[in-house]
């Protein structure tokens, strides 16, 4: 709304009077975040600038300000005040917040609006409706970039398959507005938490909890193959005979059943046995 230069038609301080009645409107406006009141000192001087933008179908626009500071936007036929990205830098939990590519913004300052496709969308409140005043950050600082409307429900958003435009800039930072004022630099606050994000966390934490203990259980109840096995438990190697079977004995002998036992004793008899029937074949 303010990417190009707007013309200053009054500015004036407001009376005491004055600025009671818009701190209430602004407090009635956000009645659930009542750090909103550190906004609007009772003894700061609070002024009203109405100037009329580049694009004349919008009407007069009113800012007001402390200490050349724009806080708070309000169009001609809307009586609710917008805040601007230097009040969400202050008070960050302010309005529900979205996130984009910082390279998005060039963007926005060229006077674009904010297109679904570009909006993260674990980022993406849980409900919302049709001209909704929303900030949008960047996913690694906390600080607002811009303030828009929605200009669609979040049902007809999923209707379209996220796709078409999403939000309506208001204000951007280092637009016309931002440079009226006293041209803060962008702070760098706390990266935005999602709940989705958080939910999608814990399912993957609990997903491969799941199976750590599906493997745990299914190792205590088949025993895992031995390097003379195969997969399927059968071994893989040939019997080496006689030589084999007494280097075994010797290893451990109280591992081998009687039967092998039994085996083994014949199998080192048997030269003997071929010796004492050669000897009686020959009549020795």
């Amino acid at each position: 709304m303010f990417v190009r230069p707007f013309r200053v038609k009054s500015s004036v301080q407001l009376k005491t009077s004055e600025k009671k009645k818009f701190r209430q409107l602004v407090e009635s406006c956000f009645s659930n975040n009542p750090e909103i009141i550190s906004v609007l000192p009772n003894k700061g001087a609070v002024l009203l600038t109405k100037l009329l933008p580049h694009d004349a179908g919008l009407g007069m626009v009113q800012v007001h300000s402390i200490d050349k500071v724009p806080l708070f936007v309000t169009l001609e036929n809307d009586n609710v005040p917008i805040p601007t990205v230097h009040t969400l830098w202050k008070i960050p939990n302010l309005l529900p917040c979205v996130t984009m590519p910082y390279i998005v913004l060039d963007k926005l300052l060229g006077g674009a609006d904010l297109m679904l496709p570009g909006i993260y969308p674990n980022s993406l409140p849980e409900s919302w409706d049709t001209g909704d005043v929303v900030a949008v950050c960047s996913p690694d600082n906390g600080a607002a970039l811009a303030v828009g409307v929605w200009v669609v429900s979040r049902a007809e958003a999923i209707a379209n398959g996220l796709r078409g435009k999403g939000i309506y800039i208001y204000q951007v930072y280092q637009d016309q507005i931002w440079h009226f004022g006293n041209k803060e630099k962008l702070p760098n606050l706390p990266a935005p938490v999602y709940k989705s994000a958080l939910e999608e966390s814990e399912k993957t934490e609990d997903t491969e909890t799941a199976q750590d203990t599906a493997e745990e259980e299914t190792q205590g109840c088949v025993e895992p193959p031995t390097e003379d096995q195969g997969e399927d438990g059968v071994c893989n190697q040939e019997c080496g005979g006689v030589e084999d079977l007494t280097h075994a004995v010797e290893g451990n002998e109280s591992n081998i059943p009687l039967l092998s036992h039994f085996l083994l004793i014949t199998l080192m008899l048997q030269p003997a046995f071929r010796i004492l029937n050669f000897c009686q074949f020959q009549g020795l």
